[in-house]
């Protein structure tokens, strides 16, 4: 019986010597990528896409990579940045309207194993912006000024939004100019910039403004199409004070007091001469 038993504890020695004296095998496969998420999550031609990954590896990784390209043709790479724990973060550039991206991440290993994921998808598509709110509100001759209205519920970009006096460009809003839901944006001639010396230089229109005879002022999408068009061809009367429209934002115009970045008042009396 002792016999066994010395024979039994000899082999479970020899087992722990044998495996005591054997090396771990180290993993040597390709890194795993998980969640991948980019953002916005609506594309603009404005927007640059921000790709984030998860990426391990017990080796580590030495590299991270995105793989894209728009419309079908050739594939472009941009390196991604290591940041909190296993996340991977890269940019794909800004891309034109209606582009269509399809991107995937590769990562690389220490042992030069590379991973590839599956490949993702997102469509450029520039939001509409509702020009078709803006109106011309108020134009005074006295005091020079032209005011726009946004008589809708949201926030317009007024970028390249563009009116024309008599036929020529007075005035171009400039890049982050915009317009909240009923607001008013107030331009002065530049022939009133010394009396108006806080006024912001941008909402400053070229030439002057004149309540004693016909004009025609003009208001213009960025693409050119017409928003609004005070056209008065036939003077009659010396303004009192404003040409304005009344309701607020909509219906006709009429001559009304002046109301520059406010509400316009009612009025009955309507301006003649328009076309």
């Amino acid at each position: 019986m002792k016999s066994i038993f010395f024979k039994a504890n000899v082999f479970i020695a020899l087992v722990l010597v044998a495996t005591s004296c054997m090396k771990d095998d180290i993993y040597s496969g390709p890194a795993t990528i998980g969640k991948i998420t980019y953002a916005p999550s609506k594309v603009t031609p404005d927007d640059e896409v921000q790709v984030t990954a998860n990426i391990s590896d017990l080796q580590g990784v030495t590299a991270a990579e995105i793989h894209y390209r728009v419309n079908g043709g050739e594939k472009s790479k941009v390196g991604m940045t290591k940041g909190e724990g296993d996340t991977y973060t890269g940019i794909i550039p800004k891309q034109v309207d209606k582009a269509v991206v399809k991107f995937s991440i590769s990562a690389q290993n220490k042992a030069g194993a590379t991973a590839v994921s599956e490949e993702q998808t997102y469509t450029v598509g520039a939001i509409p912006i509702p020009y078709e709110n803006l109106v011309l509100n108020e134009l005074n001759g006295h005091d020079k000024f032209i005011e726009i209205f946004n008589k809708g519920t949201e926030a317009v970009l007024l970028k390249g939004v563009y009116i024309q006096k008599d036929g020529k460009s007075v005035w171009t809003a400039p890049e982050n100019q915009s317009l909240a839901a009923g607001a008013y944006l107030l331009l002065y001639s530049i022939n009133e910039k010394i009396k108006k010396p806080e006024h912001p230089e941008e909402l400053f229109f070229e030439g002057g403004l004149s309540a004693k005879k016909a004009v025609r002022v003009q208001l213009f999408s960025p693409s050119s199409v017409s928003l609004d068009d005070f056209n008065l061809v036939n003077f009659e009367k010396v303004a009192p004070a404003s040409y304005s429209r009344w309701e607020n934002g909509s219906g006709k115009w009429v001559y009304a007091a002046a109301t520059p970045g406010a509400a316009n008042v009612a009025s009955e009396e309507a301006v003649s001469g328009l076309q």
